[in-house]
């Protein structure tokens, strides 16, 4: 099968990950053996696996979803209301949830959210942002990351932002990953490459497609 976004269990003995064929979120050991399904997951916007033992996750068309690491019914913690919801991550609290409102390509803000009481608390503009264990948020400016350190008793930034990492590979999806160390992975590309062209197009019942006059860009997210 073809794995999408694998993420780590917080024991290390686990990766989690999209299975693209039969698009199911599953689980299997780093030692190997079969894979475990958990729930459906047709379109996987990023996940992480709390210490509590359950997985948050996007879903485009939904919002956040959290499901048990052992598998069951997933629920929706947040409903997605303007944007697409991605890559979330509850804090070491255990009750406030980090995620990327996402606008566009390459373009959103990164939002913390209390599970009590529903209050968004949008802290700036980014996209694919993680908590490390060193007390900073990570996050993703056009194609580079930038660290910012955060205070997790009020929720807010706790100083200015400075960069860590030039040339990050569309950093939307992302292709990067942290350590709990703060140790960094991740997939260069060209620092401020332009995004792939794709182009625009109606689609009827039949499957007859018709271009859109529009120019070839790095367009997402498309909605009527």
């Amino acid at each position: 099968e073809s794995p999408w976004t694998p993420f780590f269990s917080p024991d290390g003995k686990w990766i989690g990950y999209r299975s693209q064929p039969d698009n199911k979120l599953k689980k299997i050991a780093i030692g190997g053996g079969a894979p475990v399904a958990l729930c459906d997951a047709a379109s996987l916007l990023g996940a992480s696996w709390g210490a509590d033992n359950t997985i948050v996750y996007g879903l485009r068309g939904s919002g956040i979803m959290r499901v048990s690491a052992n598998g069951g019914t997933p629920e929706c913690i947040v409903k997605a209301k303007l944007g697409v919801l991605a890559m979330p991550q509850i804090l070491p609290d255990g009750k406030s949830l980090l995620y990327t409102n996402l606008t566009g390509t390459n373009q959103g803000s990164i939002v913390v959210q209390s599970l009590e009481s529903g209050q968004p608390k949008e802290l700036f503009a980014g996209v694919g942002a993680r908590y490390l264990s060193t007390g900073h948020i990570v996050y993703g400016v056009g194609n580079n990351l930038l660290a910012v350190p955060f205070d997790t008793n009020k929720l807010e930034a706790a100083g200015g932002a400075v960069p860590i990492v030039d040339g990050v590979f569309r950093v939307t999806a992302p292709q990067y990953a942290f350590s709990d160390s703060g140790t960094l992975a991740y997939i260069p590309g060209a620092a401020g490459a332009a995004a792939p062209g794709r182009t625009l197009v109606w689609v009827d019942r039949n499957g007859k497609e018709e271009p859109i006059a529009a120019r070839p860009n790095g367009y997402a997210f498309p909605k009527i």
